[in-house]
């Protein structure tokens, strides 16, 4: 049985080990990944006999927009239905309407597509900045 958590955070070890697992490409670099993990508004784990199987990490304003930022689910666990219980859970939390957002791998689109997102592809304008 796959119990799911949105009161507390795993340990930073327990993230950045699920993400390796699961092939998420993060920063290598502890700092970061723990200010991630602080930051984040949603967070919701999913375990089996005291296990971190998968977590997913997200911001929202809870009302007209939510970026989800990360879902992994440890390889051994993909397949039943993990990453869209997960999802089902951020979207309890959320008002109706709430647009749910994010930008996945290219090997991720048939499942991201399987659990009910669109792909926009026309997309007018995007911006982006990286502060160094």
């Amino acid at each position: 049985m796959i119990l799911y958590k949105s009161d507390e955070t795993p340990s930073l070890e327990e993230v950045i080990a699920l993400y390796n697992k699961a092939g998420l490409r993060r920063p290598d670099d502890e700092r970061r990944m723990n200010l991630m993990l602080k930051h984040a508004n949603v967070k919701i784990s999913a375990w089996h006999n005291g296990k971190l199987v998968g977590f997913l990490r997200a911001f929202t304003d809870y009302c007209f927009d939510c970026y989800l930022n990360d879902l992994a689910v440890d390889p051994e666990y993909q397949g039943r239905g993990i990453g869209k219980a997960m999802v089902a859970h951020l979207k309890e939390q959320l008002e109706k309407d709430t647009l749910v957002f994010l930008i996945s791998a290219p090997e991720s689109k048939p499942f991201y597509k399987k659990i009910g997102f669109s792909h926009f592809t026309d997309i007018e304008d995007t911006w982006r900045q990286m502060i160094e």
